[in-house]
Order: C-alpha cells, then structure tokens, then sequence
C-alpha cells in the first residue's frame, strides 16, 4: 500500500529533551533503526491519580484491555491539561477531538499524526505513554488552530508535554540562551528539519523552554513568544505570527 502523502510529524519515539545543558533522546528519531518494543499503556509507570477521561475522543483499539481502553483516555485527558499549562492562549481543549487508532499492522512510523484524516496511528507495540502523549499533542494543536503550525513550535510543544504527562511535572527549563539561531531552526522544514534529526527536535525544546514564563528568558522575548502564540490561534497566519519572533536572537 502507497504511504499516504498526508504523513505529517511521523516519529519512531524521539522525544529529545533538555536538562539543564545536556540532551536526553529519550528515544529514536524517525529514519533510524526501531527502539526495542515498548510496553502496553497497562504496562506502563502508573500516574496517580486518575485523570478524568474526555469522553469527545476516539479510541480504536482492537484487543484492547478496559484497563489499556481507560489508561489510553487518562494519557489523553492529562495531553490536554498539559498542553493547556504550557499554552493558556490556546485555550481549553476539552473540545478538540483526538482520534486514535492502535493495531498490529506494520506502520511507516511506527507511531504517527496523519493530517488527512487527523488521526493518531499506532503500531500497537510501540503504544506507551510517551508516544501517545506526543502524538495526541500534535492532534490537539492541529484541532485547536485548524492548520499545520510551524515544525519547531509543533514538535518542541509536543515534546513537553510528553514529559509532563510521562513524568507528572514540567521540564525543567534550560538554564541560558540556547545558542542554536532560533530564525534559523523557524525556517526548518520538510526535508531540511527531516535531515536535521535530533538537532533540531532538542533545539526546539529548548526554545520554548526558555520563552515560556517559567524560561530564562528577558521579559520582552517572553512577551513577544506570549503574542507569537495568540496572533497563531486567532488569525491561523504563520507569517504574520512569526514576526512577533524577530527580535528574539540566538546570541
């Protein structure tokens, strides 16, 4: 079967995330050798106490267990407050539907958002937390904004939010000025971010650490991130939202 053309943010588990001045890849990055199989969401840590589920989502999930069925929907229910901490301008997100769909057939990505029929796709033995976090917080920012965002805010919001929802707290967030350009990782794309690799997923994590109100950065360059995000959610004009970033520098 032709891989659909509709294929938008596929992964094989990357999560690089920042520690104080270190990258952690928590996973592999899409394109290299598969990780080891991971646990079923039942498998996986535990995170008490429960979270209501969002009774909108869809979960197709032949074989499941009612214990991975109600887990999957708490991972969903904790993506969303997650994202809602990070992003208040986005607003609540009770009313983003997330589709997700776990089998046993091979998928290119292993775990992937499809943009076409906006869904969550999951080979199931690499369902876990982490991967459904990640993957749903790409579903929720494509729901809410009602377009693709830039590749850098989509994956670095993805990626803390995974961390949030796999370890009940937020990164901490880096403790300097990220030294990679931020115009330069704005303007990464397509085949540019794909070649890019973990470079870029930790360079986007570590920008939207150190812009949101917890980071380090000036007040300024946190107000400018600040309207960067509402001028994206009201007009859905990248553009026009990504000048609000150029005053912020890498140096």
């Amino acid at each position: 079967m032709r891989r659909e053309r509709s294929v938008l943010r596929g992964r094989a588990g990357l999560a690089a995330i920042v520690a104080g001045a270190g990258v952690q890849a928590l996973c592999g990055c899409a394109g290299a050798p598969p990780p080891p199989a991971a646990p079923t969401v039942a498998e996986a840590t535990p995170i008490a106490p429960p979270a209501a589920s969002a009774s909108i989502d869809d979960i197709e999930w032949e074989g499941a267990t009612p214990r991975d069925r109600e887990l999957a929907a708490e991972v969903l229910a904790l993506t969303r407050r997650a994202v809602e901490r990070m992003l208040p301008a986005l607003g609540p997100l009770d009313g983003v539907r997330v589709r997700v769909v776990v089998s046993d057939a091979p998928q290119p990505w292993h775990v992937a958002y499809f943009l076409g029929p906006r869904e969550v796709r999951v080979e199931r033995r690499f369902m876990d937390r982490l991967n459904l976090a990640h993957e749903a917080t790409h579903a929720l920012l494509h729901g809410r904004l009602g377009i693709a965002p830039p590749r850098w805010f989509d994956e670095a919001v993805a990626q803390l939010a995974a961390y949030d929802v796999v370890h009940g707290k937020p990164l901490e967030p880096p403790t300097g000025r990220p030294l990679f350009e931020l115009k330069a990782l704005r303007a990464l794309d397509g085949e540019a971010w794909l070649a890019a690799g973990g470079h870029a997923y930790a360079d986007s994590a570590n920008w939207l650490g150190f812009l949101l109100p917890s980071g380090p950065a000036p007040d300024a360059e946190k107000a400018a991130f600040a309207r960067y995000v509402e001028v994206l959610a009201a007009s859905r004009d990248v553009v026009l939202a990504d000048r609000e970033l150029a005053t912020v520098t890498g140096r």
